[in-house]
């Protein structure tokens, strides 16, 4: 095409034709910038469609990762209710009776226990490195931000001042002064009940300890729940 508007220019020059030789000119100068313009456009889809293929790979690793989160956070739910129920028992029979039976010794270790939970982060660091703006859904970007920044945090922040609490106010005064652990976390027997129950003031670290931590489950089972909704939302967008 270029090479037929230059023999009619050379032509009209020789014509001397001044009007139809600017005219030619102007079309391949039109045909030059629209070259330009498709190979820009080229360069363009080139970079939407490497863009759309990195979020979708992300989004993907995000599915994993928060497919571990829920498993982690079913398995720290399990352990909780287990326990939970140890706080019961224990109470229980603090109300029933000052004497010590061997059926305790399980609870009082569970009572020693605690979960925390694993938040698998490595997707949602891989996007922030990158831009979350690489995520085009603003309202599904807006999730996934509130997952990670504030709803798996809070959990985990509290996590911490919860196993801050048995260590200090459970596990080591009553431990060194009142209870006998075959391991860490395994079965425990008072050194005596009475003095447990009194000098100990073992009903109060209970009730304590049971109120922050039926707390804490709370807040697991909100990040289970939106850990759910989620993975269904990504789920959904990586179908269509």
């Amino acid at each position: 095409m270029i090479q037929f508007f230059r023999r009619l220019r050379q032509k009209t020059l020789a014509e001397n034709k001044l009007s139809k030789y600017l005219l030619y000119a102007i079309g391949e100068i039109i045909l030059v910038m629209i070259g330009i313009l498709l190979a820009l456009q080229v360069n363009t889809w080139n970079e939407l469609r490497i863009a759309k293929k990195t979020e979708l790979v992300n989004m993907q690793e995000l599915v994993n990762n928060l497919k571990q989160d829920i498993q982690d956070l079913r398995h720290n739910l399990k352990a909780d209710a287990s326990i939970l129920n140890s706080f019961d028992v224990l109470l229980d029979h603090i109300k029933q009776s000052d004497k010590f039976h061997d059926s305790l010794a399980y609870h009082f270790g569970m009572a020693n226990r605690y979960t925390n939970f694993i938040n698998s982060t490595s997707a949602y660091e891989s996007l922030k490195s990158i831009g979350l703006n690489s995520i085009k859904d603003s309202e599904l970007r807006f999730q996934i931000i509130a997952y990670y920044e504030r709803t798996s945090k809070v959990l985990l922040n509290v996590e911490g001042e919860f196993i801050n609490t048995v260590e200090n106010n459970f596990m080591k005064p009553l431990k060194i002064k009142y209870l006998d652990y075959d391991t860490k976390f395994g079965p425990a027997v008072p050194k005596d009940f009475e003095a447990l129950l009194t000098e100990g003031n073992l009903k109060t670290v209970l009730v304590e300890l049971k109120n922050d931590f039926e707390w804490k489950i709370g807040l697991t089972e909100d990040c289970h729940e939106k850990a759910q909704k989620l993975l269904t939302r990504i789920n959904s967008k990586l179908k269509k």
